[in-house]
């Protein structure tokens, strides 16, 4: 039953993160940059929370993360008037790389495909 429990607050507050980034946190340097919340993993005990997040445009990436994390505090606020939960964990943002792990691979194939079939 924990697992359901951790499942469900996993969605609760990736639902209320995604509307928070989208549209509560006014830094002009998020103009025009899209934060989509690809996964949540929150431990069991609710003390810690790893967000993936997906940024595009690529470029800036890192500073664009460095915003998030220094506006934990706003964001761990608004989680607790959007869910009830007991605790409100620490959130951990970290970038999911998988679209572009998806580009390079598709691109290495492309060439080898081009290469293999030109012999």
């Amino acid at each position: 039953m924990a697992g359901n429990r951790i499942l469900k607050i996993n969605s609760e507050i990736q639902k209320a993160l995604s509307l928070i980034i989208a549209y509560k946190l006014k830094d002009p340097r998020l103009e025009n940059i899209f934060i989509s919340v690809i996964e949540v993993d929150t431990s069991t005990d609710l003390s810690y929370c790893k967000v993936k997040v997906s940024i595009y445009p690529d470029n800036n990436k890192q500073q664009i993360l460095n915003i998030l994390k220094s506006s934990i505090p706003f964001i761990r606020k608004e989680i607790a008037r959007e869910i009830r939960i007991r605790i409100v964990p620490e959130f951990h943002f970290i970038l999911d790389d998988g679209i572009n792990y998806e580009d390079r691979i598709s691109k290495l194939l492309k060439e080898a495909n081009k290469n293999g079939t030109s012999n």
